[in-house]
């Protein structure tokens, strides 16, 4: 038998593979091993090499592009100013307080002051307060709590309220959180900084690391030092942020110093969250503190001097609201504007007007330069610059003297009103001292150019250009008011009978509210967002309407009563529109035609006139029934929508004026469905004021409230919601095909909503209860039919409003609902000199590179031509022409002796009928145009709870014409105040202050040759 043995194997070597793997595993012990002992045994060595090479971007601010008058003056433009900066060294903040408390003592000696962005500031008495960028209560409370969370302060509210556990937040927990922030106070603030940055440091250092060839003695020394400091550190982390001021007061340290410290610290965490490492620890400092810090930058690390450019306006306050200011990003808007190449941590952007609107073209390119730095964070070498490229320039139809001579007037002539002016028409002398805010405009009547735009009050916006700047009565001036002060001024007013709680009432916040608009805003533009009611500078354009449908012929007298009652079957017998106004001899003029109805603002005229264009449209339309009514309702609102006052109900639009910035595109006119909508939406206040009141005609009852009441049962707060709805359900089928109940109809669906609420609310229980004990007669039962009666007589009585032509009769002569904003007005009046053609009004004529190519021109455009025969343009600007020179013209005593022939309305518009009481009175308003014959120019004026806004038109005139008139040796004292020195040699912006501007930019361009970037 054959045995076969077993094969002998070989024993195999190792494979590819596992050699490759260890190869790999002794490289990478190898490279663990060099890294361990770069990182930790020579890490002093090595980082000092590296820091010795590190490189830095330093970015370079462009120059914004200018901003031009139409005669290529500058109104915004830019100045290099000297910034101290300081960059965080590589190797730590070892030297921060010995470094910054040179830099202190440097800016304190030349009288400079630190940048402060946080929003918690410290005033001249050294009280912290918060500033905020906006009086909007509800900017303010946004901007606390977003400030308060950047800083860190909702960790420890969230921990107290919810515990350690992390744990996604849900919107109610956000919302508690954000509570508790609101209350925390600028003291509390301040305390928990003092803590979070660690400001004890100040006298109590951290000890230096000795070098690594130091002795073993000194290194013990150090360990034992580093012993104690720990020890006594973390005494302090249980200490309090007060008990830590109280430490730092007792070595010497004042609070405002403190706050010094606090204010670098803060800016360096927040540009930490940027990924900057240099902040800006004082801007725009003199040129004695630049050098001085140059000359001791060896002992400074991360100290710097650079120039930036920065927004200078020449004329100051000049066109304000129109040109704007800057503003530096909010945390809301970085992402925005980072996705636009912005860097958030230092840009600033167009805040309002001209600098908003035309931020893309107005910002510029970024530059900057890359640096070698040493680890001190010393700039060691210039490897590379990017020069940074200028804005566009944008060129303003504005032109610089009539905006000077308009703004200069607006403000002297309100002021000559409050300290002069009388108010002869009502039954008391009260005068008009809050003659505080108005509006003016120029216009080009061939394009819509706008040559001036005032609002006033106005601002500075040079005072925004660096950030942090303001002082506390700035501040305060702009975005913190004191309305309680202001409304004890008010208060004792002639005429004034509210309180200042009723006028200025303390909202849910526990902030004043402006419940009256009474307060001037600086940043408020009057011309283009106040709404306001136009008064008889409307009835030119009534004029156009009962022309053009020929309700009027030319040379028709009219007999104008002193009272307008002549209509008892349309309007009602007790119909009287006048009101107290028909006492007054001065409206019964006898014959008159339109002209002369315009010269005297014949306010009978125009009721009349509207009355014709009621019955006019009545009887001519194909329509009937309510759907009449309503076109009949209508007809005067056609004309007004033409020249772009108000919209048809049904069109919005986006561009009333078609100005470049920001405009109110509320304007409104007269119309059915407008009036129907206030109405409703009014009902509800004004009958539970009624009802609260327990007087209605020959009915007395007890007090009853359909208002929402927290305390109510849900039972109570229905019944009250049904008997609101039914009423609405009645006023909305007004003018519709929907059912419309009678008065019984209406009673019966009512009533047991009525008996059933008085049977279960405790407020009215109350109420009844009191009631009957002066009446002990009364019962739930009578009351009930008497409070129902007064729902169904006062919802019948909202419905005949509706449907009654008195409302269009008061919208003739530019009262009722109507309100417009100047802006609009002009554009009316603008329309009314040229003949009928309404332009697209325009700010900007066009928009130029650096080097002057343009980029953008504004062409004229036509919104729209309204029809107007040549005879009703003849008689509508005679009877404005003789508003300015005629003997009975309301506008004389500005005009009657003015050279150049003008035409214009004047107007007065009552704010309510009780304005007197909360120290309002009525705005005055002025259009018109000039010359006479061939209009070129246009104005409006207002003056809220003023007089005598034509003055301030002249002054327009009187710039604009400024050369015809000095060939005719004209003169007035405003002539020579706002036109021949306009502006004088002295104001911004003049030869003399732009020569003194050159040299001192000839002087930074000296410095840079010295070293100062």
């Amino acid at each position: 038998m054959i045995v076969n043995k077993p094969k002998k194997r070989k024993r195999k070597g190792m494979s590819r593979f596992t050699i490759f793997k260890i190869i790999m595993a002794v490289i990478f012990t190898a490279i663990l091993g060099r890294l361990l002992y770069i990182q930790v045994v020579e890490h002093t060595y090595y980082k000092d090499i590296a820091s010795e090479n590190a490189t830095r971007f330093i970015t370079e601010e462009a120059p914004r592009g200018e901003i031009l008058d139409n005669q290529g003056n500058i109104l915004a433009t830019n100045r290099d100013i000297y910034n101290l900066t300081y960059t965080v060294p590589s190797v730590g903040q070892v030297d921060f307080y010995p470094t910054i408390k040179e830099v202190f003592r440097i800016i304190k000696e030349n009288n400079d002051k630190l940048v402060n962005s946080m929003l918690l500031k410290m005033d001249d008495k050294g009280q912290l307060y918060y500033a905020y960028n906006s009086d909007a209560e509800n900017v303010k409370e946004y901007e606390k709590i977003r400030y308060l969370r950047d800083i860190g302060m909702n960790e420890e509210i969230q921990t107290n309220l919810f515990g350690d556990e992390i744990q996604a937040m849900s919107q109610q927990q956000t919302d508690e959180i954000n509570k508790e922030l609101l209350k925390v106070t600028p003291d509390q603030a301040f305390y928990y900084l003092i803590k979070e940055y660690n400001i004890i440091n100040l006298i109590y250092k951290e000890p230096v690391q000795p070098a690594k060839n130091a002795s073993d003695a000194e290194q013990s020394k150090y360990k034992a030092e580093m012993q104690e400091f720990n020890i006594q550190m973390k005494k302090y982390n249980n200490m309090s942020g007060e008990e830590l001021l109280g430490l730092l007061e007792k070595a010497g340290y004042t609070k405002k110093q403190i706050l010094d410290y606090i204010i670098v610290k803060d800016e360096i965490k927040m540009q930490s969250f940027k990924g900057e490492r240099t902040v800006t620890i004082a801007t725009d400092i003199k040129q004695s503190t630049a050098f001085d810090v140059y000359q001791e930058l060896d002992r400074l690390p991360g100290v710097n001097v650079q120039m930036q450019p920065v927004r200078y306006y020449p004329y100051n306050n000049l066109a304000s609201s129109v040109i704007g200011y800057l503003t530096p990003i909010s945390s809301s808007q970085q992402a925005q504007y980072e996705l636009q190449g912005y860097n958030v941590s230092t840009a600033l952007v167009g805040a309002s007007g001209i600098e908003a609107a035309y931020q893309s073209y107005l910002r510029g390119d970024t530059g900057g330069k890359v640096v070698k730095v040493d680890a001190q964070g010393r700039t060691t070498a210039t490897l590379d610059t990017i020069n940074p490229y200028p804005g566009d320039n944008v060129h303003l139809t504005i032109n610089k003297n009539i905006q000077y001579a308009v703004q200069e007037s607006l403000k002297d002539t309100m002021a000559y009103v409050r300290a002069n002016m009388r108010d002869n028409l009502g039954a008391h002398d009260y005068g008009f001292p809050n003659a505080t805010r108005g509006a003016a405009i120029v216009v080009n009547v061939h394009n819509g150019n706008i040559l001036a735009m005032a609002s006033y009050p106005n601002f500075n916006p040079n005072l925004f250009a660096i950030p942090g700047q303001l002082t506390k009565k700035q501040y305060d001036e702009y975005f913190d008011p004191n309305l309680e002060a202001f409304g004890e001024k008010i208060a004792k007013e002639p005429g004034v009978t509210m309180t200042v709680n009723q006028m200025f009432p303390i909202g849910p916040n526990g902030q004043r509210e402006d419940k009256y608009n009474l307060y001037p805003k600086p940043f408020y533009n009057y011309a283009t967002m106040g709404a306001i009611p136009p008064g008889s500078i409307f009835k030119p354009l009534t004029s156009v309407a009962v022309m053009q449908e020929g309700l009027y012929k030319p040379g028709e007298y009219y007999d104008a009563h002193a009272k307008f009652n002549q209509y008892p079957q349309v309007f009602g017998k007790d119909f009287d529109p006048e009101g107290w106004y028909g006492k007054a001899t001065g409206h019964g003029f006898g014959p008159i035609t339109l002209q002369t109805a315009l010269e005297r603002s014949s306010d009978v005229f125009y009721y009349d006139m509207g009355y014709r264009l009621y019955m006019h449209a009545l009887q001519t339309t194909k329509l009937k029934g309510q759907a009449a009514q309503i076109y009949a309702l209508n007809s005067l609102a056609r004309w007004a929508w033409k020249f772009g006052l108000g919209h048809p109900p049904n069109q919005e639009t986006d561009e009333p004026t078609g100005i470049e910035i920001p405009e109110n595109n509320y304007g409104q006119t007269y119309d059915f469905q407008s009036f129907k909508a206030d109405t409703i939406l009014y009902s509800r206040f004004n009958l539970n004021d009624i009802l609260t009141k327990g007087e209605y005609g020959a009915f007395v009852f007890a007090p009853f409230s359909i208002a929402e009441n927290p305390k109510d049962s849900s039972e109570v707060a229905k019944l009250k919601e049904d008997i609101k709805n039914k009423m609405y359900t009645r006023l909305e089928a007004v003018g519709t095909d929907k059912p419309q109940p009678d008065f019984d109809d209406f009673y019966k669906e009512v009533y047991p909503d009525v008996l059933k609420l008085m049977q279960i609310s405790p407020e009215y229980k109350a109420s009844f209860d009191a009631f009957k004990a002066k009446n002990p007669n009364a019962t739930i039962e009578q009351q009930a039919y008497e409070v129902t009666y007064t729902i169904a007589s006062f919802t019948i009585e909202q419905q005949n409003q509706m449907l009654s032509p008195a409302q269009l009769v008061y919208a003739a002569i530019g009262q009722g609902i109507n309100h417009f904003t100047p802006i609009q007005l002009a554009s009316y009046v603008t329309a009314l000199a040229n003949g009928g053609t309404r332009y697209r009004l325009h700010l900007v004529s066009e928009v130029t590179s650096p080097n002057g190519q343009v980029l953008e021109k504004t062409q004229p455009q036509i919104l729209d031509k309204i029809p107007m025969s040549k005879s009703t343009i003849d008689t509508i600007h005679e009877g404005m022409r003789l508003v300015d020179s005629g003997p009975y013209g309301t506008a004389l005593t500005a005009f009657g002796h003015f050279p150049i022939p003008t035409a214009g309305k004047t107007g007065t518009a009552d704010v309510s009928a009780d304005q007197r009481s909360y120290g309002r009175a009525p705005y005055a308003t002025y259009i018109g145009f000039a010359p006479y014959k061939d209009p070129q120019v246009a104005v409006m004026v207002v003056m809220y709870d003023g007089d005598m806004a034509q003055m301030v038109a002249k002054a327009a005139y009187e710039a604009y014409f400024k050369n015809e008139l000095l060939k005719m040796h004209y003169s007035s004292p405003g002539f020579t105040k706002y036109v021949l020195d306009a502006p004088p040699d002295n104001y911004p912006g003049s030869q003399a202050a732009n020569e003194a501007a050159a040299k001192e930019k000839q002087q930074a361009e000296a410095n840079k040759k010295v070293g100062i970037s």
